[in-house]
């Protein structure tokens, strides 16, 4: 059953207010959402909403109970679903995807195949793009960027453009300060783990080997940026 239909009135770029047809979620009938292109950007099931002058466009979609409000934007083939939001001015596009919990707002861009679930959070001037990730309870805000393979993930909290080394073999190297152990830590593809971690842990697994020396000289290189009162 639909639960919205397609007024008259447009934006912009031509596309078209939608207005509730029917009561769901806290949206009562008769209620003026935000701007769709078509039909296929906002899914009639669920509680999804596009709010005020918010838009959604190309073949980007919204659905489960995500919402996007204020002046945020979703476009190109994005997917915007489950319980996440979107607002402020914040910008969705390409094949990013943002799910869960997770939430996008102030003037934060995701975009290319990035992806921000959990209960994350991207804000304020932030960029995420790539195929980078940002998940659980990690929190990438102010001007951070985060790109390539990076993974953001636990309680990682990223500030400023992302510190990262790259192993021979692509393995990707972030460094982060973790809120809950009030300590910073190495993501890298998998494994997450605090500097000292990171020593023992290559230490035990490649000793000996070129990765072993590469994936060492990359943790010590973090510890001393640390040791100069490196901020993230």
């Amino acid at each position: 059953m639909k639960k919205y239909e397609l007024l008259t009135e447009t934006n912009e770029y031509g596309h078209r207010r939608i207005r509730a047809i029917r009561t769901f979620g806290n949206i009562e009938r008769g209620t003026l959402g935000g701007f769709v292109e078509t039909e296929t950007n906002l899914s009639h099931d669920d509680n999804c909403w596009v709010y005020g002058s918010a838009r959604v466009c190309d073949s980007a979609r919204v659905c489960g109970s995500a919402v996007v409000y204020d002046s945020a934007r979703v476009y190109g083939s994005a997917v915007v679903c489950d319980s996440a939001m979107v607002c402020g001015s914040a910008m969705v596009y390409g094949s990013a995807v943002v799910y869960g919990s997770a939430r996008v707002y102030g003037s934060a861009v995701v975009y290319d195949s990035a992806g921000v679930y959990g209960s994350a959070m991207v804000c304020d001037s932030a960029m995420v793009y790539g195929s980078a990730v940002v998940c659980d309870s990690a929190v990438v805000c102010d001007s951070a960027v985060v790109y390539g393979s990076a993974r953001v993930k636990e309680n990682m909290h990223i500030t400023k453009p992302m510190i990262s080394v790259t192993r021979s073999d692509l393995y990707t190297f972030l460094l982060g300060y973790d809120m809950r152990l009030e300590k910073f830590c190495i993501s890298a593809g998998c494994r997450y783990m605090t500097l000292d971690e990171g020593t023992e842990h290559w230490s035990k697994t490649r000793d000996g080997t070129q990765l072993g020396a590469e994936s060492l000289g990359i943790v010590a290189y973090f510890r001393s940026l640390v040791d100069i009162g490196i901020t993230v």
